[in-house]
């Protein structure tokens, strides 16, 4: 899918930022849970937050342009 979006030229290095986001991401998950758990006494707000992320970027991939049609 990745090729599609943006050729093959570069694909290595797309991967690997991918790869940088995905370990980032790893990190920060338990410390955001960590931080609600500390404020509320809970992690449902955390969880309730987490669970928002993936609906909020699905919609916004509907909406954003593919880069390879240039208008």
């Amino acid at each position: 899918m990745l090729a599609l979006y943006f050729g093959r030229r570069h694909l290595g290095a797309i991967a690997g930022v991918q790869m940088m986001s995905m370990v980032v991401a790893s990190a920060l998950g338990p410390s955001l849970l960590a931080s609600f758990e500390a404020v509320f006494d809970s992690y449902q707000w955390g969880l309730y937050i987490s669970a928002w992320l993936p609906a909020l970027t699905f919609f916004w991939v509907l909406v954003v342009r593919s880069p390879q049609t240039e208008p």
